[in-house]
């Protein structure tokens, strides 16, 4: 059975906003793209113990932290993708929780959608597989930068790279992942790079979902990711994971495609709305890794929520 540790914000959810926006504003050296900090929940032993990747549902999410990170409403809608069709929560709606597990070095996420039209037609599964059709289906990308260092981290930094070089550079300061709700095989999560068959795979990354048939269709895409610092795609041994830790700041860019008909693209929805977000990290949003209760930011008094600026 579920058992709820944090308080849900009701009133308290903008002030939380508030408040991460003001430590932003306080320190803009950290600030990525829009000076905002979104909340990064921490997860404790006994939550990791009720997170079930699988079981097609939000409602462990609901009941461990006092709410969504990000909810559509904040994204911005790509006029250059498709249809440009702007946020209309009759036509897509979706809710994003974000957290983390310092000692298994994991950055979560999971996501519910509900959608008018659904499409999922991803087939391609197994060890070394690359995510391929992720990026056509309805589906969620992750890009994370786990130590906020930003820089080019396409494998296209420099012109005179070698192919070798150029492999080995993809990826290796951030990571993209793509996931979906559900897939042959049950692997619904990929990663972008070299090293997928080690990289998206346990311990390093995990995912599940599942969705519920109709018109609107609810989907739930649940995974988590191991940021690196450094990955070398052909050298696990070598790679350096990120270390997380509470009030540390991260940057990330969540993107979610809308599909209505199969080939073409009907809204793409990007939390940044920067350009070239796929190859420059500094473009990325920023967010915090709120410590768990009784010492994090989301707390039930306001004069709790003022200390934490200090």
């Amino acid at each position: 059975m579920l058992t709820a540790r944090r308080p849900r914000l009701t009133v308290l959810q903008p002030l939380l906003a508030s408040a991460l926006l003001l430590m932003a504003l306080a320190n803009p050296v950290q600030a990525h793209i829009g000076g905002a900090l979104y909340p990064v929940y921490e997860l404790t032993d006994s939550d990791l113990a009720q997170v079930c990747l699988r079981d097609g549902s939000v409602a462990e999410w609901e009941e461990l932290l006092p709410g969504p990170s990000i909810v559509a409403a904040q994204f911005c809608a790509d006029p250059t993708v498709g249809d440009g069709a702007q946020y209309d929560p009759t036509d897509l709606d979706f809710r994003v929780w974000l957290a983390w597990h310092g000692a298994a070095g994991r950055l979560y996420l999971a996501i519910e959608r509900v959608d008018d039209v659904y499409i999922n037609d991803y087939t391609s599964a197994g060890p070394g597989a690359i995510p391929g059709g992720m990026w056509a289906q309805d589906s969620v990308e992750l890009l994370v930068d786990g130590d906020h260092s930003g820089g080019d981290f396409s494998g296209s930094a420099n012109p005179n790279w070698t192919p070798d070089e150029q492999k080995l550079g993809a990826y290796r300061t951030a990571q993209a992942y793509l996931a979906v709700a559900t897939a042959p095989g049950s692997h619904t999560v990929g990663y972008l790079g070299a090293g997928g068959a080690w990289v998206d795979w346990p311990p390093f990354t995990d995912a599940g979902g599942g969705h519920s048939g109709g018109s609107p269709d609810t989907s739930v895409i649940e995974f988590y990711v191991t940021p690196f610092d450094d990955l070398r795609w052909d050298n696990p041994e070598q790679s350096v994971p990120s270390q997380l830790y509470a009030d540390k700041i991260i940057g990330f860019e969540i993107n979610v495609p809308d599909w209505d008909v199969r080939g073409t693209y009907h809204g793409y929805y990007v939390l940044a709305g920067d350009a070239v977000t796929w190859r420059y990290a500094e473009r990325f949003v920023d967010g915090r890794l709120l410590p768990a209760e009784p010492t994090a930011v989301p707390s039930t008094t306001w004069a709790r929520i003022k200390a934490g600026l200090r």
